[in-house]
């Protein structure tokens, strides 16, 4: 036997047990029914606000590595400027080489020249970085913890955002797993050994009197290992690209939560109807109900006045 009829089978005792015309209430036992039974809608619509919410911290972290990710190219032009290049010219004085800013070669013909990363800039790009990393990082422990809250003994737990979710996390652990593992081709330098290193909280520090000394003592390297680090993050097959581009990760997690809200309000809607149907009969058995008592009561009335006469 279904809840349902369990259901049923109690009003139409209650409608019995309480007698001809008692006044029963059948709009109000109607209206409970319907409560009743449109209960377990509350919990669906409390998945889909869940849902609702991992998906707008889903579009926030993927602008946050984004943020992450520009700060490094930042980055990576800042530390593009060391190599060399040849400009040729009838005369010895070249315009072309750098825009804007005309010199005079030592000779005619084709020279070599060459260029550094500018230690100010780059120090000045790798404090943004951390700022954005570190931004990123307070934003998935914000998004990922559970509180524990007492309510008149009662304990609740609410869940971040993100709490349910391990793309966050993933992206995270990416991007520190980058910072350790990519080196430069003389394998001598990463930027953790650049002055970066990881607080006790887990975010990003930066020791700026470190990364002077590297730079000092290899400025090249130091461009090389900035420059692979931008480009195993931030590069077309860059680790963000794999949770930001489309259809990627993120996409693919805010999309997954759309077609479970799209299931879950099916359901709802499915309960709904059928609670509705369970509603509407039993109204209509309290208005047969109604038509009986007004047929006996005039029975009754009729049979009285046969009775007196």
């Amino acid at each position: 036997m279904s809840g349902l009829e369990n259901l049923e089978r109690g009003l139409m005792a209650r409608i019995t047990t309480s007698g001809i015309g008692s006044g029963i209430d059948g709009a109000g036992i109607a209206r409970a029914l319907y409560e009743q039974l449109t209960q377990s809608n509350v919990v669906r619509s409390k998945q889909i606000s869940g849902l609702s919410k991992e998906n707008s911290s889903l579009g926030k972290l993927k602008d946050k590595l984004l943020n992450v990710s520009k700060s490094l190219d930042s980055l990576r032009g800042s530390a593009s400027g060391s190599g060399e290049k040849a400009a040729k010219s009838s005369s010895n004085s070249v315009d072309s080489f750098v825009q804007g800013e005309p010199f005079k070669l030592p000779g005619f013909g084709e020279s070599s020249v060459s260029t550094s990363a500018n230690s100010t800039a780059l120090e000045s790009r790798m404090k943004e970085f951390v700022s954005r990393f570190n931004d990123l990082a307070d934003f998935v422990g914000s998004e990922d913890l559970v509180r524990v809250t007492q309510n008149n003994g009662a304990t609740s737990n609410i869940h971040g955002a993100l709490s349910q979710t391990a793309v966050d996390d993933d992206a995270l652990a990416g991007l520190r797993s980058a910072m350790v593992s990519q080196h430069s081709s003389s394998n001598t330098s990463s930027l953790w050994s650049l002055g970066i290193s990881t607080g006790r909280d887990g975010k990003l520090v930066f020791d700026e009197s470190v990364f002077k000394a590297e730079f000092e003592k290899n400025p090249a390297n130091v461009a090389e290992t900035v420059r692979g680090t931008a480009d195993r993050v931030s590069g077309v097959q860059g680790l963000v690209q794999n949770f930001t581009a489309y259809g990627r990760s993120i996409d693919l997690a805010i999309d997954a939560n759309k077609g479970e809200i799209a299931r879950i309000n099916e359901s709802i809607d499915k309960v709904e109807r059928s609670a509705r149907k369970a509603e509407d009969g039993v109204v209509s058995q309290f208005s047969q109900l109604e038509g009986l008592m007004a047929r006996l009561q005039a029975d009754s009335a009729y049979l009285g006045s046969l009775l007196n006469s």
